[in-house]
């Protein structure tokens, strides 16, 4: 699958990856994960991230069979609506999908994710946050797949890492082509001598990456916490 480049560079703060989320006119969106069910499993998905979430029961009045919590993530706050089974959640939300913006519970334009019995709404623009809950529970409610979206965050693990290794800037990296891929085991194929690899599968990315005339190849796990040079 390929991804043509366009569009300003913009800098976020990304608590799963750091450095610049470039944006695309049109790219895959990241590999998910399972959605969490509830708010224990959200929370417990966000610290294996290693992002220390906080939880607090909000008062005023939430959608009906559901509770309102406001979910706290360094200095960033998202609204999650918590009911009492997926199917309460999934009928809620064929409901209100139907209604003007401002019958909604939370503000227009805030996104917002759906999976298990959680409704997360975001009105920030974090873009690292926004990808962990891209990742976490797929595609956005109300936005077309893959319209205006960053680079899956091991895009820009790969990009960093790259550059790192050449003693260059990340920004003079192209991603040319990006894929999902599967390695076969914990060190994406390209383990080291006397590395210990434990051989299973691991769903990641095959990344090509541009400067001048060279290309590199980069392998990542999902969410580009391990990158490898073949």
């Amino acid at each position: 699958m390929k991804s043509e480049p366009r569009g300003a560079l913009r800098q976020a703060a990304a608590w799963l990856l750091l450095g610049a989320m470039a944006l695309a006119g049109c790219r895959p969106g990241p590999p998910t994960l399972k959605p969490p069910d509830d708010l224990p499993e959200l929370v417990a998905a966000l610290g294996a991230m290693g992002q220390e979430a906080s939880v607090e029961a909000l008062a005023y009045a939430a959608p009906v069979s559901s509770r309102p919590y406001a979910l706290t993530i360094g200095e960033e706050q998202a609204r999650v609506f918590a009911f009492g089974t997926p199917e309460e959640r999934e009928a809620y939300m064929r409901s209100i999908m139907d209604r003007p913006a401002a019958g909604r519970p939370w503000a227009d334009g805030a996104k917002v994710w759906a999976g298990g019995s959680l409704v997360v709404a975001y009105e920030g623009n974090d873009g690292g946050l926004v990808l962990i809950f891209d990742a976490l529970f797929g595609d956005r409610v109300g936005v077309e797949p893959g319209l205006g979206e960053p680079y899956p965050p091991a895009v820009t693990a790969a990009r960093k890492a790259a550059a790192d290794r050449l003693g260059l800037d990340p920004q003079d990296l192209e991603a040319t082509e990006f894929e999902p891929s599967f390695w076969p085991d914990t060190c994406l194929g390209v383990g080291n001598q006397g590395e210990i690899c434990e051989r299973e599968q691991i769903s990641g990315w095959r990344i090509l990456l541009r400067y001048d005339e060279r290309l590199i190849e980069v392998r990542t796990d999902e969410l580009g916490q391990e990158v490898r040079f073949p």
